[in-house]
């Protein structure tokens, strides 16, 4: 191969390291800030998760979806306005029927308006859809739209909420069944007690229940056969932190087999100024004998509940393959039944995927995962029925045993929470990787 052959073969790799390296040098003025709603999320799932504590997060305005056929959409449908028997609207909410949404307020309600109807498009045309819309005040349904099918004139639906802080939107099938019962409940609107007025659709989406904030942690093993959940509780514990500096704080937490004398210690650290966690396993057998067999490390291992309103899409790249294509950004749609793998492949890091992925849950939300990519790392990403997205990530073929002494650790695994867009994440990770000490 000539010098001009290949220059033109590594330029995606230069192209790249100088993207790495002068990103780290745009002006403070020009970079993205943590949110506060993203730093305090990012604590509550650390507490959850390494300190088995929950956070209270504060009950703030919002839509939580509890049911609905696919997700709720804002102010249109495909691109359109929402349209009820030829009249558009650019303000509302569609949604597919079973539908079901508790509006929380930021103070007493006075009244609730809207129009009510099945959203006329290619697909309902003909009559095709029929829902039964109400309103639900303090247990009392408050209003019923009896049934409504496509082409019927929508209904004004006027309601009062007498001081409620919350209520419930719901939007029952016909025995027909849910076929085309695609559903709008236009120009959606609260006055408060004190005048001020809310459009639903100004107000944020809220999950119920999040998978990702359950009490357990974000890692696991097989030690002996038995899955680390089985017996990890019952290991003696210690726990130790200490700040590191004004944005940093360490926390240390040791699981011992007294048994086998193998000991689990994971090393974690918590930003104060960024939405960021980060922390690695070690593994050591503290005994006299050799260790049982340990297996299936995965140093990430957590599932997100997307709910009914979530699309989940993965950003990720391809990774360093030398043919032109390297670090080429690529978009993985992971709906229900979807599995997806990334890996370092042929025992070069990079050699099929990059290890830093960008898993957007809905539009205005997401988190950005790295896996330590030295050596044959993998994550597996399934999304399953009800929209849980599993994630599994840590270092490809580990099976054995530890020999009285001998320790080893995991890649270093990092998260951090997103709020408004993927590119604002990503941006964030920047900012982020200036001045967080990158370890991975």
């Amino acid at each position: 191969m000539n010098f001009t052959k290949m220059l033109l073969k590594e330029i995606p790799v230069i192209l790249f390291s100088l993207l790495m390296v002068h990103a780290f040098h745009i002006p403070d003025c020009f970079a993205v800030m943590p949110k506060e709603e993203e730093i305090l999320k990012s604590k509550s799932w650390f507490s959850a998760r390494f300190k088995n504590e929950l956070i209270q997060k504060p009950d703030k305005p919002c839509l939580v979806i509890h049911a609905n056929h696919d997700p709720v959409i804002k102010n249109e449908r495909s691109g359109k306005p929402l349209n009820i028997s030829g009249v558009l609207y650019t303000n509302g909410l569609y949604c597919h029927a079973f539908s079901k949404i508790t509006v929380k307020l930021p103070s007493a309600g006075d009244s609730f308006t809207a129009v009510a109807g099945i959203d006329s498009n290619e697909q309902t045309s003909g009559g095709r859809g029929s829902v039964v819309f109400s309103v639900i005040v303090n247990g009392k349904e408050k209003f019923n739209s009896g049934i409504m099918r496509e082409g019927m004139p929508g209904k004004q639906v006027n309601v009062s909420l007498d001081g409620a802080t919350e209520f419930i939107l719901q939007i029952d099938p016909t025995p027909d069944g849910i076929s085309c019962d695609q559903s709008d409940w236009a120009d959606a609107k609260v006055v408060l007690k004190n005048g001020e007025k809310i459009f639903l659709s100004d107000l944020p989406f809220e999950e119920p229940d999040n998978a990702f904030f359950a009490g357990k942690q974000p890692f696991s093993f097989i030690y002996g056969g038995k899955h680390s959940d089985e017996f990890l509780q019952g290991w003696k514990y210690e726990y130790a932190s200490h700040r590191i500096n004004e944005a940093k704080a360490s926390h240390k937490l040791v699981w011992k087999d007294i048994s086998s004398g193998l000991s689990v210690r994971c090393e974690a650290v918590e930003y104060s100024d960024f939405p960021v966690v980060e922390w690695v396993l070690y593994f050591k057998n503290e005994g006299t004998n050799d260790s049982l067999l340990l297996e299936n490390i995965r140093v990430l291992d957590c599932s997100i509940s997307g709910g009914a309103k979530s699309l989940f899409l993965l950003h990720h790249n391809i990774g360093s393959l030398a043919d032109g294509n390297d670090y080429k950004p690529l978009e993985t749609p992971l709906k229900p039944g979807t599995k997806k793998r990334l890996s370092a492949g042929n025992g070069r890091s990079t050699g099929a995927d990059w290890s830093y992925f960008n898993l957007e849950k809905r539009p205005d939300e997401g988190y950005i995962f790295a896996v330590g990519w030295p050596g044959q790392w993998f994550c597996d990403l399934e999304c399953k029925e009800g929209n849980l997205v599993t994630i599994n990530a840590g270092q490809e073929i580990c099976r054995f045993k530890l020999k009285p002494g001998e320790e080893i650790r995991t890649p270093l695994i990092v998260v951090l929470f997103w709020e408004g867009d993927w590119l604002r994440g990503q941006n964030l990770w920047r900012r982020w990787s200036r001045t967080g000490d990158l370890q991975v």
